[in-house]
């Protein structure tokens, strides 16, 4: 939705190690990027919580759970459509 409504998508990682203990493992995970907003970012950690059973983060990133992986960085029209909604919303309440 927020990206919907003019925010700029950016990623920092495009890959991430892991370790697999299963015979049988995905090629690829793909994020569900869906509900990002423009306040919270998904980070390394949160990544982590998303993995199949039996994989597991690469040790590599136990000092970068917190750093982002995706965010959505505001810009003007976003500002304006975000602006416009509250707008809106205040004349329903009215």
């Amino acid at each position: 939705m927020h990206f919907v409504a003019g925010g700029r998508f950016n990623f920092f990682v495009k890959h991430l190690w892991v370790w697999c203990f299963n015979d049988v493992y995905p090629g690829r995970i793909d994020v569900n990027c869906s509900h990002l907003s423009v306040n919270m970012s998904i980070k390394i950690g949160d990544i982590e919580k998303m993995l199949p059973y039996g994989m597991y983060l690469h040790k590599q990133y136990g000092n970068q759970k917190f750093h982002s992986v995706v965010s959505l960085k505001q810009t003007n029209k976003y500002v304006g459509r975000r602006n416009l909604i509250i707008e809106q919303s205040d004349a329903i309440k009215e």
